[in-house]
């Protein structure tokens, strides 16, 4: 079933997605259940620097919408059309979210349960998933105000996640905002670092193994047109290059045994998509 939630302040807007699918075409993949990288999907897609769509639910069917609104470019009515009519299509077993920013446009828009409701906040999905993000999401707005939207949001679903409290909401947390005045990826890199203490006290920050329980994850540029999305994974010595098939949503290829350096060559000799290096400061 998967989680997307969407806010917007003002004019900024956010959106959180996993990557997990859990339902897949019967006929294409009998009784598949699936946490695998190799085998999730990007869930929020930007179709272009003004439009974002995600969706939550069934698979099936959805690479050809997505395909026809990417062909369809900025046109919003045609866009809502086309999802309600897919939303429908579906018995509304698949839902969306459409955010657009546009200045001084900013929407969202939710497509579920046969309807198009405008809404400054919505989510699509698991409904017990996004009762347990709500309930960290009021915890880190209440013992952590000074971070931002983005910040909380992101969190909130990592923890969903790393829980397991709702088997369906799994994979990668995929973060999309406006920030820049357009919708984009971003980049990052999340750690869960292990303080390690050496005679006679001193401490060093060491990454920490995945027996540990640390791990680096490190989340590259896009490219220009929105369509590749790169991750690498320090303790897991791979990479996952999400891509379009034939236009349409973002599916992944796996890259193992491959530290980030070479990982990186990788991504910009074949996409011109390189990881953001950061210069000290003196």
């Amino acid at each position: 079933m998967s989680l997307i939630i969407a806010k917007r302040e003002g004019t900024k807007i956010y959106i959180v997605g996993d990557t997990k699918l859990t339902n897949y075409p019967t006929d294409l993949h009998p009784g598949q259940m699936v946490s695998s990288p190799n085998d999730g999907v990007v869930k929020v897609i930007v179709i272009n620097p003004h439009i974002c769509i995600c969706f939550a639910g069934d698979l099936e069917g959805v690479d050809d919408v997505i395909r026809l609104c990417r062909g369809i470019g900025s046109d919003l009515s045609r866009i809502q059309k086309e999802l309600l009519s897919f939303n429908k299509s579906t018995n509304g077993k698949t839902e969306f979210i459409l955010a657009v920013s546009f200045h001084p446009f900013y929407k969202i828009f939710e497509i579920k349960n046969h309807q198009l409701l405008e809404a400054t906040s919505s989510w699509i999905g698991s409904r017990d998933g996004f009762s347990e993000f709500q309930r960290y999401w009021t915890s880190f707005r209440a013992t952590q105000p000074t971070m931002g939207m983005d910040y909380h949001m992101k969190e909130s679903l990592k923890k969903v996640i790393e829980s397991s409290i709702e088997p369906s909401v799994d994979g990668f947390v995929i973060a999309v905002n406006n920030e820049n005045r357009f919708f984009d990826y971003g980049s990052r890199i999340e750690m869960y670092i292990l303080p390690q203490v050496l005679p006679p006290g001193f401490s060093t920050i060491g990454h920490g193994t995945a027996q540990q329980g640390g791990y680096s994850v490190h989340f590259f540029p896009s490219n220009d047109k929105f369509t590749i999305l790169a991750i690498h994974i320090l303790q897991g010595k791979f990479g996952v290059i999400y891509k379009p098939r034939d236009g349409g949503l973002l599916w992944p290829e796996v890259v193992s045994n491959v530290n980030e350096a070479e990982f990186s060559r990788i991504t910009e000799s074949r996409f011109g998509v390189r990881r953001l290096v950061s210069t000290p400061m003196l």
